[in-house]
């Protein structure tokens, strides 16, 4: 399969936002979300296999809560795309060198509900250029390791009105481009 976790006659399902440390409304915690791993398997009920995005990064002060999402996601059967923004950050810089790189993959790799990085929902043509260079990084560094079922989530329809995309208001942002 293409994608890590997936047979090869599975379809790619995913949700993108996945059970977070808490939810809060008007200041108040309603739902610890990773403190219950049946989030976790009502998703996977409901047809989900992927999870795109959360509130927290494989790095960081949110290592713990990136280590237990991944954990429960394992339990459940549902993979996961994982930032980890001490080697590509959000903005697509890439942040570090191959060995940095190689060393967080090989780290996520040993759960098996890790599906790849998280790199970005709807860039901005400003990112492009950063975007490409992450990716090409991230791709040498998977493939040598030979994770070749790994992958990115990176949804490249831009966060601009339609008016942008035909290049009347930023010529960056043809179809073209």
């Amino acid at each position: 399969s293409m994608f890590r976790g997936l047979a090869a006659d599975e379809m790619f399902i995913s949700g993108y936002i996945g059970p977070r440390p808490s939810y809060s409304r008007d200041g108040e915690v309603i739902w610890e979300g990773l403190e219950d791993a049946t989030a976790f398997q009502y998703l996977k009920e409901a047809g989900l296999n992927y999870i795109e995005d959360n509130d927290f990064t494989f790095s960081g002060n949110t290592y713990e809560y990136a280590k237990k999402a991944l954990e429960l996601a394992e339990e459940a059967g549902i993979m996961y795309f994982m930032p980890a923004y001490d080697v590509i950050r959000m903005d697509g810089e890439v942040l570090a060198s191959d060995a940095e790189i190689k060393a967080k993959l090989e780290e996520m790799y040993q759960y098996d509900s890790f599906g790849g990085l998280y790199f970005r929902d709807e860039p901005y043509s400003s990112m492009f250029t950063k975007k490409k260079k992450c990716l090409e990084s991230y791709n040498r560094v998977k493939n040598e390791l030979g994770y070749t079922d790994l992958n990115v989530f990176l949804n490249l329809f831009p966060p601009v009105g339609a008016n942008q995309l035909s290049g009347n208001t930023d010529k960056d942002m043809t179809w073209e481009n």
